[in-house]
């Protein structure tokens, strides 16, 4: 009699066990792949750019309004966040508007990036100088 519980209670475990697969492949989306990897880095890398706003780029000595970081991340969805670096109303950034230089061929001042980078530990791939006429 026992042997035969055993044996009942088996089959009935084997027997759910089976529609609890079929019932899991209902709610799967066709095509749709279930995985536990991570994505690779490729696809969630990161680009910063930094944004250089003056007043005007024609001048001899244009004067920094403003700079942004843009973090961009290619992942899915794809996102753009805008961090604003100066002006933040702390003590001190005028002296990082004062080592703000652009030269005739429109490069800045290596200075000035050293500055940056050392003040807020970021790095940036790209460049945009903008002034007012292009904001």
């Amino acid at each position: 009699m026992r042997k035969i519980g055993i044996f009942l209670a088996l089959l009935a475990f084997i027997l759910f066990l089976f529609l609890g697969f079929q019932v899991a492949k209902l709610f799967a989306a066709p095509g749709e792949i279930q995985s536990g990897d991570l994505p690779s880095q490729d696809e969630v890398a990161q680009s910063n750019i930094l944004l250089v706003h003056v007043d005007q780029l024609d001048r001899e000595n244009p004067v920094l309004v403003s700079l942004w970081v843009i973090f961009s991340y290619r992942a899915d969805p794809v996102s753009l966040t805008f961090l604003p670096i100066y002006p933040t109303g702390k003590e001190g950034e005028t002296d990082q508007a004062a080592l703000f230089t652009l030269s005739s061929d429109k490069k800045i001042s290596p200075n000035f990036f050293e500055r940056l980078q050392n003040q807020y530990n970021l790095q940036w791939s790209h460049l945009i100088i903008i002034d007012d006429a292009g904001a």
